[in-house]
């Protein structure tokens, strides 16, 4: 067959109003064709419900099946009873009473009915057949596949083994919860054959029961009416598929529930009479009348809130007293009934909320009632951690013990539990310091040193099978990382040497030319001191105001400056005082010479020789002819200057030259 032939064929489905379903929603690789049916005889749907398919709700549906082959009549319709995603159901029978089918009667479902199903609605039918071109399950043939009926079905626990069907809705009852009063009748067959096991009505069907809805609340105490039941749920009073299947339901409903080999343990009945061991079964369920407790927020007053949560903590602890899981996890419900009916009492931001912060709602806890409430959800929490450990819900009890310590850190109990749990975890380290913890406030505990050694062990035990699961894996990655440290340190330091070695560098290039410039401006320097009128100078005249403004090649810094006018001034305080012993030594000598040489120190001459002069000091400079003329008189302050190349600012002479 050509392209062209293949779209023309298409385009001709298309036309006759043919749809490709190319992947299933529940079974894959199932794939057909398929178009709606106008039937004339179609009943208006008794509901809008359609049918779904999820891990906890999968729909009872009932389908008349017609088989033809094209141009033929084929086979009669046939009507059948399944599960979406089951392979397996039985032949429909309409009765007005429940009946549940025997294993004998079972019939296959191919897996592209279920695909079928889901796309119609009820009272819809359709033609349907294979595609040729692909590979799938879908139908040997053309067939025609009508949906008569669908109604939901709860799979509770997800894996097929307590599953609930609705017969008679009751909508707006009230649903049952933990510890709810109620009164009901129900039936119980072994699914292997059909035979009736226990009935609580005798050979009366539950729909032939007259119960009033309100029977529970007239009862105060009373035997319920015949045919039926009082007990309280979540008490292990009956079976737990058949609690399951009651508090899935509403007052005044009616359903079936398939228990599967797995879950068919328990009584049938209050009394503990019949018990089944691992027995597939159906049973009818029929909820006359529902009482429950007050939920949190519902209690008349705070007190009454505290008295109901310390009844549930005496109802945990003989339920943790039977020692079993199940009742553990019983007791732990009881627990959380008491901490949410406190937590309702309690403002919103209080720190003593826990994870599930139950909002706040009802009476509202007194301040002298404070210390009650908090001594008493101190006790359900850490109990409930107790009863989670048992049941083996590790991430539960720590979580129950974070609470506690987060409003004491100090408590023991709460450490050491969640100790137990953080080593169910694989948190070892925090296992360790929890239980160190305990271990050094309480030293003579047996039980808290037998944990932590356990735990101590199994830390070293879990290193251990790391080496050899591993083979050294985490030795040679924390070996690469240590050897990437030291490499890294390398680098630096090497670094750090090239970066030093550049500074020295930049350093003796400075100080070499610091030196050539001092060379060059003693060069520049004359050969000695002239002496002035009225003043004795040293060095090189200053130059002119305009000039001065220039920078001198080679200046020295503001440190070395400072030094050399501090040696200067020290230079000319010498020289006043040995210019003062020269003039006592000329009043006592008449004939002294007009000019009288002015000594100079050894330091003062160290500073000349520096500054280019070759005064020495056996030829000091004169002193001015007007200082020998008037010996009686006290000579006038000399001005020495400090050089020009040593001040920072040149300063315009005062005194004409």
């Amino acid at each position: 067959m050509t392209v062209d032939s293949d779209d023309e064929e298409q385009e001709r489905l298309r036309a006759e109003g043919w749809m490709d379903m190319t992947e299933g929603t529940v079974f894959k690789a199932v794939s057909f064709r398929w178009r709606p049916v106008q039937d004339p005889k179609k009943l208006a749907p008794q509901s809008e419900y359609r049918p779904k398919h999820t891990s906890f709700h999968r729909s009872f549906c009932t389908v008349r099946l017609c088989k033809s082959a094209q141009g033929t009549d084929g086979e009669g319709p046939q009507e059948v009873d399944f599960i979406l995603g089951e392979t397996h159901g039985y032949p429909h029978v309409p009765r007005k009473l429940f009946r549940p089918p025997a294993d004998s009667e079972q019939i296959d479902v191919q897996s592209w009915v279920t695909e079928a199903a889901l796309r119609l609605s009820p009272g819809d039918t359709a033609e349907f057949e294979s595609m040729s071109e692909r590979s799938g399950t879908g139908p040997p043939c053309r067939c025609t596949l009508t949906l008569l009926t669908a109604s939901a079905t709860q799979d509770i626990l997800g894996d097929e083994g307590i599953v609930v069907r609705i017969l008679d809705s009751s909508p707006g009852g009230e649903k049952p919860r933990d510890l709810a009063t109620i009164v009901a009748s129900w039936r119980v067959w072994f699914k292997r054959n059909g035979e009736l096991i226990h009935s609580t009505s005798s050979s009366r069907p539950l729909t032939e029961l007259d119960i009033p809805p309100d029977v529970g609340d007239s009862l105060a105490g009373e035997a319920p009416p015949n045919g039926t039941m009082k007990f309280t749920l979540d008490d292990n009073a009956i079976m737990v598929a058949l609690e399951l299947g009651f508090k899935n339901m509403e007052c005044g409903s009616r359903a079936c529930v398939r228990v599967s080999e797995t879950w068919g343990h328990g009584p049938l009945t209050p009394d503990g009479n019949p018990v089944l061991q691992g027995a597939a079964i159906w049973a009818e369920l029929r909820l006359h009348s529902v009482k429950n407790e007050p939920a949190p927020g519902e209690h008349e007053s705070s007190n009454a809130t505290i008295a109901f949560a310390l009844r549930k903590k005496v109802q945990g602890n003989e339920s943790l007293a039977l020692g079993s899981g199940a009742a553990a996890s019983r007791a732990v419900r009881r627990y959380e009934a008491g901490i949410k009916a406190l937590e309702a009492m309690l403002p919103d931001d209080t720190s003593l909320k826990g994870s599930t912060k139950t909002p706040q709602k009802g009476p509202i806890v007194a301040d002298e009632q404070m210390s009650l409430v908090r001594e008493t959800l101190l006790s359900l929490r850490l109990n409930g951690a107790q009863g989670q450990l048992k049941s083996q819900n590790w991430a539960a009890a720590a979580g129950f013990c974070d609470v506690v310590l987060r409003d004491d850190s100090t408590n023991l109990k709460a450490r050491y539990r969640r100790g137990l749990a953080r080593c169910e975890l694989g948190d070892l380290p925090g296992s360790v310091e929890d239980l160190k913890c305990v271990a050094h406030a309480t030293p003579n505990d047996a039980n808290v040193r037998r944990e932590l050694a356990r735990v101590l062990q199994c830390q070293r035990d879990h290193k251990e099978g790391e080496k050899q699961v591993f083979g050294g894996a985490f030795d040679k990655m924390r070996q690469q990382e240590q050897e990437a440290q030291k490499r890294e340190e390398a680098k630096q330091e090497a670094k750090a040497r090239v970066e030093e070695a550049r500074r020295a560098q930049i350093d003796a290039e400075r100080k070499k030319t610091l030196a050539e410039a001092a060379a060059a401006a003693q060069e520049s320097a004359p050969a000695s001191v002239e002496p002035t009128a009225g003043k004795v100078t040293f060095g090189p005249e200053p130059p002119p105001a305009e000039q001065q403004a220039a920078p001198v090649p080679g200046a020295l810094s503001p440190e070395q400056e400072q030094r050399a006018q501090d040696a200067a001034s020290a230079i000319l305080r010498q020289a006043k005082a040995d210019h003062a012993a020269a003039d006592a030594d000329d009043d006592d000598d008449d004939e002294a010479p007009a000019r009288a040489r002015l000594p100079v120190s050894e330091e003062g001459q160290k500073l000349l020789e520096s500054m280019g002069s070759n005064t020495s000091a056996s030829a000091p400079p004169t002193l001015i002819n007007d200082l020998q003329s008037k010996p009686t008189e006290a000579p006038p302050p000399i001005d020495y200057d400090v050089p020009s190349f040593l001040r920072k600012k040149a300063k315009p002479s005062s005194q004409k030259r």
